[in-house]
């Protein structure tokens, strides 16, 4: 029991200071407890204001429509993504490298009223065209390219032509 009693002696003895620290932390306690309360406060205003949201809907509401606009544009950007591909498939056999070469083909007919003309999808094929003009008659010929290369014989001017079509390249 004597402990008991030094420690009531010392408390009466420091009372004076002890009740002066222990308002001092209430004091900081309750300031602490108010920064928290306006924090906490501001924090239910932000969450409130979401919950709102645009036309009165909540953030659920909103977050699914969302959900369901990403999937359709997903959906879309797959279609496109197809619709690309078969795009590319065709570009490929579209005709689209060019060559023309003009030419006099006979003597005596000025202007160079001739001319080979090839015709080459992106892999080389397709085929070369050639018009030969004279005074007195004129004839076309058509000749099938594949890969770059006449499958029959060629001119000059036709190989010329292919020659060009192809980029200035040989065919591979």
């Amino acid at each position: 029991m004597s402990l008991l009693r030094e420690l009531n002696l010392w408390a009466a003895e420091y009372a004076g200071a002890l009740s002066i620290a222990l308002t001092g932390l209430l004091v900081i306690v309750a300031v602490i407890f108010l920064r928290l309360n306006a924090r906490l406060q501001k924090l239910i205003r932000r969450y409130s204001s979401l919950m709102q949201g645009v036309n009165q809907a909540n953030l659920e509401a909103l977050l699914e429509q969302q959900v369901e606009l990403t999937r359709r544009q997903e959906a879309r950007l797959s279609e496109a993504a197809a619709a690309l591909e078969q795009l590319k498939v065709q570009v490929r056999s579209s005709l689209q490298r060019v060559g023309l070469v003009r030419y006099n083909a006979f003597d005596g007919v000025g202007g160079n009223q001739s001319f080979s003309l090839a015709l080459l999808d992106a892999e080389g094929n397709g085929f070369v065209l050639s018009s030969l003009f004279g005074r007195s008659e004129s004839a076309m010929y058509c000749k099938a390219v594949e890969k770059g290369r006449p499958v029959l014989p060629c001119s000059d001017e036709e190989e010329e032509a292919i020659c060009q079509a192809m980029g200035g390249r040989e065919a591979e």
